[in-house]
């Protein structure tokens, strides 16, 4: 289950944002940010992922769990996991992987269980010129027809 959001570029995050998305810690992370554009696509990977876990928790457990009490960290690897930080979720916290990217304005996230499809990994790039090899290394055949279609001028703001 995965949800991606696009976004515009350089907008501001007002504070009622911050506090209705973000935990505290995270807040107090993303005041650190001395660069808007870092800070905002931060921001837009963490709100991707959390959307793709609201949806997981709707689905599976049939509750909605609130933006700020779904808190988002990294390891010293930089993998990230999540805590929910009210309710009794703890077993689906650790039987989950999540995953976050962004490029340009399009920030995507995504969440798996991972009894049954082991961990996640997500990127996400603008279609450009690539290699034969490295598209054949990543994609099915089905995705490099793809890839080509979209490289159509015709095609390319799809």
């Amino acid at each position: 289950m995965s949800f991606v959001v696009t976004l515009p570029q350089k907008r501001n995050i007002q504070r009622r944002d911050a506090v209705h998305y973000l935990s505290p810690r995270e807040i107090e992370f993303f005041k650190g940010f001395s660069n808007k554009a870092r800070g905002y696509m931060w921001f837009m990977e963490r709100l991707a992922v959390k959307k793709a876990i609201r949806l997981y928790f709707e689905k599976k457990r049939h509750v909605t769990i609130p933006w700020n009490t779904i808190e988002i960290s990294q390891d010293n690897t930089s993998t990230p996991s999540y805590k929910i930080l009210s309710g009794r979720h703890l077993k689906y916290e650790r039987d989950t992987s999540i995953s976050f990217s962004h490029v340009g304005n399009i920030a995507i996230g995504g969440i798996i269980t991972k009894s049954i499809d082991g961990s996640l990994g997500v990127h996400v790039e603008k279609i450009r010129r690539f290699r034969q090899s490295f598209l054949k290394a990543f994609l099915t055949k089905e995705e490099v027809g793809e890839v080509k279609r979209y490289k159509k001028p015709e095609n390319r703001n799809k």
